[in-house]
């Protein structure tokens, strides 16, 4: 904010007897200064700092009462007052989260510096950085988008000065298709041959990857059919489900197949069973796909505000989670339609 109120030529900065002290230039190179500022490494190990604390405490509890937050004091002395005041902002959008749309915005007023008074080395620079900048975009949540909109106005910027348009993405290649006759083939026949490898082996090392391949093929053939028949679909999430189960009742600790049982969970409607997954195995609690489970099963449980919790924090441990991103969009609209109802 202060890098873009020092370059908006709307200020002016006078000494003690009134006169200017800073000319515009000035200012615009001030402005440099503060937005280079932002992409500080400082900063982002600070932020990481209060998103690994803000998750140690939703973690392990801390914040129930007084004696805690004694505690909260001497355990971690450098933030030990985050839990009073940024936890609930924290609930809402991840430190880095925050500080990564931050940095795009700055990055994004250094180029239009580069594009308005730059050479062909600044335009140069200015394309890697939009590239740089849409990638982190697309790959990463956007808890607020503003940097999605000035990106384009900022593309649209360089194609008027420069004349050169964006690299249009690369076309997907081809897919190969199979007939559903010749995919039920091969997944009846593969399923046989795996089953006939599970009796014959005594290693549960073994065991537990020919259940996994059981497991994801069971998986793969709900998938389809869930787009066909998503009540077709529940047998096959049951006999996945299975799968995972025999590999905890010989590794409890498997993080693979406890998220791949929680996901069948999800699909067979036991939410309250996804939600108590993490009290047998607390490893869950830095997973975000096991986080992104347990938001999508407190919202069809209409509890929206666990629902949220969860979903920031999954973004806050993987911001690139897709399948997360688009829940916390979900959410988001769901808030505003309910206010909306409200104020009718």
């Amino acid at each position: 904010l202060l890098g873009e109120v020092l370059n908006s030529g709307k200020i002016e900065i006078k000494g003690k007897t009134g006169k200017i002290e800073k000319t515009t230039n000035e200012l615009k190179e001030l402005a440099k200064n503060v937005f280079a500022g932002v992409l500080s490494e400082r900063l982002k190990k600070e932020a990481k700092k209060l998103d690994d604390r803000v998750n140690n405490l939703r973690s392990h509890k801390f914040i129930k009462n007084l004696s805690d937050e004694v505690k909260d004091s001497f355990s971690f002395q450098e933030y030990s007052d985050i839990a009073k005041v940024h936890i609930d902002d924290a609930q809402e959008m991840p430190f880095q989260s925050r500080l990564g749309e931050m940095c795009n915005i700055a990055r994004i007023n250094l180029s239009i510096f580069d594009i308005l008074n730059g050479g062909q080395e600044e335009f140069d620079r200015a394309k890697e950085t939009i590239k740089e900048i849409r990638d982190s975009i697309n790959c990463e949540h956007q808890f607020v988008g503003m940097a999605k909109s000035r990106l384009e106005a900022l593309e649209d910027l360089l194609w008027v000065v420069n004349g050169d348009e964006q690299p249009k993405e690369s076309p997907e290649l081809p897919q190969i298709t199979f007939s559903a006759d010749t995919m039920n083939y091969i997944d009846n026949k593969y399923l046989r041959y795996l089953d006939e490898k599970l009796q014959q082996t005594t290693s549960n090392q073994e065991k537990i990857e020919i259940y996994n391949k059981i497991a994801v093929c069971y998986g793969q053939l709900a998938e389809k059919e869930d787009k066909i028949n998503q009540l077709n679909s529940l047998k096959y999430w049951y006999h996945a489900q299975k799968s995972y189960e025999h590999i905890r009742e010989i590794d409890v600790d498997n993080l693979d197949a406890t998220l791949g049982f929680a996901k069948c969970l999800l699909k067979l409607s036991k939410y309250t069973q996804v939600v108590k997954l993490l009290d047998t195995n607390q490893g869950l609690a830095s997973s975000s796909e096991y986080l992104y489970y347990c938001s999508i099963a407190y919202c069809r449980k209409n509890d929206y505000d666990k629902a949220n919790k969860k979903i920031v924090h999954a973004l806050s441990i993987d911001s690139k989670n897709k399948s997360a991103s688009r829940q916390c969009e979900i959410l988001k609209k769901l808030k505003e339609n309910t206010i909306t109802s409200r104020t009718k």
